[in-house]
Protein backbone atom coordinates (compact mmCIF):
# COMPACT_ATOMS: atom_id res chain seq x y z
CA UNK A 1 0.00 0.00 0.00
CA UNK A 2 1.22 3.72 -0.92
CA UNK A 3 1.09 6.49 1.68
CA UNK A 4 -1.52 9.00 1.37
CA UNK A 5 -1.05 11.71 -1.77
CA UNK A 6 0.15 14.91 -1.16
CA UNK A 7 -2.17 17.59 -0.92
CA UNK A 8 -2.45 21.97 -1.36
CA UNK A 9 -4.29 23.75 0.50
CA UNK A 10 -5.85 26.64 -1.02
CA UNK A 11 -4.40 29.99 0.30
CA UNK A 12 -7.68 32.08 -0.52
CA UNK A 13 -10.67 29.67 0.43
CA UNK A 14 -8.83 26.99 2.73
CA UNK A 15 -9.91 24.32 0.37
CA UNK A 16 -7.56 21.03 0.45
CA UNK A 17 -6.73 20.37 -3.53
CA UNK A 18 -4.42 17.98 -4.84
CA UNK A 19 -0.70 18.59 -4.83
CA UNK A 20 -1.02 18.23 -8.55
CA UNK A 21 -3.62 20.63 -8.83
CA UNK A 22 -2.58 24.38 -10.37
CA UNK A 23 -6.09 25.89 -9.72
CA UNK A 24 -8.24 25.99 -6.31
CA UNK A 25 -11.70 23.70 -7.52
CA UNK A 26 -13.85 25.71 -5.58
CA UNK A 27 -12.83 28.99 -5.87
CA UNK A 28 -10.36 29.06 -8.88
CA UNK A 29 -7.36 30.44 -7.05
CA UNK A 30 -4.02 29.55 -8.43
CA UNK A 31 -2.28 27.15 -6.17
CA UNK A 32 1.68 27.74 -5.55
CA UNK A 33 2.75 24.28 -6.98
CA UNK A 34 5.52 22.78 -4.67
CA UNK A 35 9.24 22.24 -6.31
CA UNK A 36 10.27 18.22 -6.55
CA UNK A 37 12.73 17.84 -3.35
CA UNK A 38 16.35 18.05 -4.59
CA UNK A 39 18.53 15.98 -2.47
CA UNK A 40 20.39 17.17 -0.19
CA UNK A 41 24.42 17.16 -1.65
CA UNK A 42 27.01 16.58 1.35
CA UNK A 43 28.87 20.29 1.71
CA UNK A 44 32.56 19.51 0.47
CA UNK A 45 35.01 20.27 3.46
CA UNK A 46 37.85 22.72 2.04
CA UNK A 47 41.33 20.97 1.91
CA UNK A 48 43.58 21.52 4.75
CA UNK A 49 47.60 22.64 2.35
CA UNK A 50 50.04 19.83 3.30
CA UNK A 51 52.61 21.44 5.41
CA UNK A 52 55.91 22.04 3.60
CA UNK A 53 59.28 20.96 5.62
CA UNK A 54 61.75 23.61 5.97
CA UNK A 55 64.11 24.02 3.30
CA UNK A 56 68.03 25.67 3.26
CA UNK A 57 68.62 28.16 0.92
CA UNK A 58 71.52 27.94 -1.16
CA UNK A 59 72.54 30.56 -3.44
CA UNK A 60 72.83 30.30 -7.05
CA UNK A 61 76.72 29.39 -8.37
CA UNK A 62 77.37 32.27 -9.71
CA UNK A 63 77.67 34.00 -6.44
CA UNK A 64 80.21 31.47 -5.17
CA UNK A 65 82.30 32.53 -7.72
CA UNK A 66 81.81 36.09 -7.16
CA UNK A 67 82.29 35.45 -3.31
CA UNK A 68 85.59 33.36 -4.27
CA UNK A 69 86.57 35.90 -6.79
CA UNK A 70 86.42 38.85 -3.74
CA UNK A 71 88.14 37.17 -1.63
CA UNK A 72 90.77 36.11 -3.86
CA UNK A 73 91.40 39.66 -4.63
CA UNK A 74 91.68 40.73 -1.20
CA UNK A 75 94.00 38.41 -0.23
CA UNK A 76 95.74 39.39 -3.54
CA UNK A 77 96.13 42.83 -2.78
CA UNK A 78 97.21 42.26 1.09
CA UNK A 79 99.91 40.03 -0.18
CA UNK A 80 101.20 43.23 -3.10
CA UNK A 81 100.92 45.64 -0.47
CA UNK A 82 103.07 43.19 1.97
CA UNK A 83 105.76 42.87 -0.82
CA UNK A 84 105.77 46.97 -1.67
CA UNK A 85 106.49 47.32 2.00
CA UNK A 86 108.81 44.82 2.71
CA UNK A 87 110.91 46.00 -0.34
CA UNK A 88 111.16 49.25 1.16
CA UNK A 89 112.18 48.01 4.60
CA UNK A 90 115.04 45.70 2.97
CA UNK A 91 116.51 48.76 0.72
CA UNK A 92 116.39 51.06 3.80
CA UNK A 93 118.62 48.43 5.57
CA UNK A 94 120.67 47.95 3.06
CA UNK A 95 121.45 52.51 2.55
CA UNK A 96 122.19 52.00 6.42
CA UNK A 97 123.94 48.40 6.93
CA UNK A 98 127.43 50.08 6.42
CA UNK A 99 127.26 52.09 9.20
CA UNK A 100 129.38 50.84 12.43
CA UNK A 101 126.82 50.14 15.22
CA UNK A 102 123.76 51.36 13.46
CA UNK A 103 124.13 48.78 10.97
CA UNK A 104 122.63 46.03 13.70
CA UNK A 105 119.60 48.52 12.87
CA UNK A 106 119.61 48.59 9.31
CA UNK A 107 119.82 44.61 9.85
CA UNK A 108 116.87 44.22 11.64
CA UNK A 109 114.87 46.64 9.20
CA UNK A 110 116.06 44.14 6.96
CA UNK A 111 114.52 41.11 8.60
CA UNK A 112 111.05 42.94 8.76
CA UNK A 113 110.80 43.69 5.31
CA UNK A 114 112.01 39.92 4.27
CA UNK A 115 109.60 38.55 6.08
CA UNK A 116 106.99 40.49 4.34
CA UNK A 117 108.36 40.34 1.43
CA UNK A 118 108.16 36.32 2.02
CA UNK A 119 104.19 36.55 3.34
CA UNK A 120 103.40 38.30 -0.49
CA UNK A 121 104.98 36.22 -2.19
CA UNK A 122 102.14 34.37 -3.86
CA UNK A 123 101.40 37.30 -5.54
CA UNK A 124 103.58 37.36 -8.07
CA UNK A 125 103.17 33.71 -9.21
CA UNK A 126 104.64 30.69 -8.76
CA UNK A 127 108.80 31.41 -9.81
CA UNK A 128 108.54 34.20 -7.94
CA UNK A 129 107.17 32.16 -4.99
CA UNK A 130 109.38 29.48 -5.51
CA UNK A 131 112.28 31.96 -5.71
CA UNK A 132 112.05 33.52 -2.51
CA UNK A 133 111.76 29.58 -0.65
CA UNK A 134 115.21 28.57 -2.34
CA UNK A 135 116.85 32.29 -1.45
CA UNK A 136 115.77 31.46 1.96
CA UNK A 137 117.04 28.35 2.12
CA UNK A 138 120.65 29.35 0.50
CA UNK A 139 120.80 32.36 3.18
CA UNK A 140 121.12 29.96 5.98
CA UNK A 141 123.39 27.49 4.52
CA UNK A 142 125.36 30.40 3.95
CA UNK A 143 124.96 31.63 7.61
CA UNK A 144 125.61 27.95 8.76
CA UNK A 145 128.86 27.37 6.37
CA UNK A 146 130.03 31.15 7.63
CA UNK A 147 129.75 30.20 11.26
CA UNK A 148 131.44 27.11 10.89
CA UNK A 149 134.37 28.45 9.30
CA UNK A 150 134.81 31.20 11.96
CA UNK A 151 135.29 28.35 14.44
CA UNK A 152 137.56 26.40 12.14
CA UNK A 153 139.27 29.76 12.21
CA UNK A 154 139.29 29.93 15.97
CA UNK A 155 140.60 26.35 16.63
CA UNK A 156 143.13 27.13 13.43
CA UNK A 157 144.23 30.47 15.37
CA UNK A 158 144.68 28.52 18.90
CA UNK A 159 146.62 25.60 17.21
CA UNK A 160 149.16 27.89 15.64
CA UNK A 161 150.16 29.74 18.59
CA UNK A 162 150.82 26.85 20.51
CA UNK A 163 151.74 26.82 24.29
CA UNK A 164 154.36 30.18 23.19
CA UNK A 165 153.85 33.63 23.43
CA UNK A 166 151.52 34.98 19.99
CA UNK A 167 154.31 36.32 17.54
CA UNK A 168 153.76 39.96 16.40
CA UNK A 169 151.48 38.95 13.63
CA UNK A 170 149.11 36.73 15.44
CA UNK A 171 146.35 39.11 15.50
CA UNK A 172 146.62 40.03 11.85
CA UNK A 173 146.70 36.50 11.21
CA UNK A 174 143.52 35.73 12.91
CA UNK A 175 141.81 38.31 11.73
CA UNK A 176 142.72 37.73 8.24
CA UNK A 177 141.79 34.06 9.12
CA UNK A 178 138.25 35.47 10.99
CA UNK A 179 137.46 37.60 7.78
CA UNK A 180 138.48 35.05 5.07
CA UNK A 181 135.66 32.39 6.67
CA UNK A 182 133.20 35.35 6.75
CA UNK A 183 133.84 35.80 2.75
CA UNK A 184 133.02 32.24 2.32
CA UNK A 185 129.57 32.04 4.11
CA UNK A 186 128.81 35.88 2.29
CA UNK A 187 129.65 34.59 -0.74
CA UNK A 188 126.95 31.90 -0.27
CA UNK A 189 124.11 34.07 1.33
CA UNK A 190 124.52 36.82 -0.87
CA UNK A 191 122.91 34.39 -3.42
CA UNK A 192 119.79 35.00 -1.70
CA UNK A 193 120.10 38.56 -2.42
CA UNK A 194 119.84 38.35 -6.27
CA UNK A 195 116.84 35.38 -6.34
CA UNK A 196 115.14 36.77 -3.46
CA UNK A 197 113.42 39.48 -5.74
CA UNK A 198 115.30 38.15 -9.69
CA UNK A 199 111.27 37.75 -10.99
CA UNK A 200 110.42 41.34 -9.94
CA UNK A 201 113.46 43.05 -11.88
CA UNK A 202 114.19 44.30 -15.30
CA UNK A 203 117.39 44.20 -17.18
CA UNK A 204 118.56 47.06 -15.19
CA UNK A 205 117.12 46.05 -11.88
CA UNK A 206 119.21 42.23 -12.89
CA UNK A 207 122.44 43.79 -13.85
CA UNK A 208 122.34 45.94 -10.61
CA UNK A 209 121.46 42.52 -8.67
CA UNK A 210 124.98 40.83 -9.92
CA UNK A 211 126.98 43.88 -9.65
CA UNK A 212 126.20 44.33 -5.97
CA UNK A 213 127.05 40.58 -5.44
CA UNK A 214 130.29 41.31 -6.82
CA UNK A 215 131.29 44.63 -4.91
CA UNK A 216 130.10 42.58 -1.54
CA UNK A 217 132.88 39.84 -2.59
CA UNK A 218 135.15 42.60 -3.29
CA UNK A 219 134.40 44.36 0.06
CA UNK A 220 135.38 41.88 1.86
CA UNK A 221 138.38 40.89 0.00
CA UNK A 222 139.44 44.97 0.38
CA UNK A 223 138.67 44.28 4.32
CA UNK A 224 141.07 41.32 4.39
CA UNK A 225 143.89 43.50 2.70
CA UNK A 226 143.43 46.30 4.49
CA UNK A 227 143.57 44.74 7.91
CA UNK A 228 145.00 47.32 10.59
CA UNK A 229 143.42 48.35 13.91
CA UNK A 230 140.15 50.09 12.80
CA UNK A 231 139.36 46.89 10.95
CA UNK A 232 135.39 47.45 11.72
CA UNK A 233 135.84 50.88 10.23
CA UNK A 234 137.46 50.21 7.22
CA UNK A 235 134.63 46.92 6.67
CA UNK A 236 132.41 49.69 6.65
CA UNK A 237 133.29 52.09 3.96
CA UNK A 238 133.82 49.02 1.87
CA UNK A 239 130.51 47.73 2.76
CA UNK A 240 128.72 51.34 1.58
CA UNK A 241 129.24 50.27 -1.95
CA UNK A 242 127.24 47.29 -2.39
CA UNK A 243 124.70 48.22 0.09
CA UNK A 244 123.57 51.33 -2.00
CA UNK A 245 123.53 48.94 -5.19
CA UNK A 246 121.27 46.27 -3.59
CA UNK A 247 119.24 48.93 -2.22
CA UNK A 248 118.84 51.10 -5.34
CA UNK A 249 118.02 47.32 -6.96
CA UNK A 250 115.37 46.69 -4.41
CA UNK A 251 113.69 50.21 -4.62
CA UNK A 252 113.43 49.74 -8.41
CA UNK A 253 111.88 46.36 -8.24
CA UNK A 254 109.36 48.16 -5.59
CA UNK A 255 108.93 51.01 -8.45
CA UNK A 256 107.75 48.41 -10.77
CA UNK A 257 105.02 47.41 -7.77
CA UNK A 258 103.87 51.29 -7.44
CA UNK A 259 103.30 51.85 -11.01
CA UNK A 260 101.18 48.47 -11.58
CA UNK A 261 103.95 47.05 -13.89
CA UNK A 262 103.74 43.90 -11.30
CA UNK A 263 101.94 41.71 -10.74
CA UNK A 264 100.01 41.02 -13.72
CA UNK A 265 96.10 41.04 -14.30
CA UNK A 266 94.30 39.34 -11.41
CA UNK A 267 93.77 35.39 -12.10
CA UNK A 268 91.19 33.99 -10.25
CA UNK A 269 91.36 30.35 -9.19
CA UNK A 270 88.47 28.23 -11.54
CA UNK A 271 86.37 26.14 -9.17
Amino acid sequence: MSGPAAQTTCAKCGTVNNATARFCIICGNALAVAAPEQPIQPQAQPMQPTPIPPQTWYPPPQQYYAYAASYYEAQRREQIDRTNTGLLLIAIGFFIGWVPFVGIVGGIIELIGAILVILGRMAFGPRHARNVIWSIIIWVIGIVVGVVAVFVAIFMAIANRGGGAPPPSFANSFAGDFFGAIAVGVAIASIAYILFIYELEQTNGRILLFLGYALNLVSYLVTYLLLSGNTLSVFGLVALAPGVVFGIAYLLARQRIVHGEIPGPPQPPHY
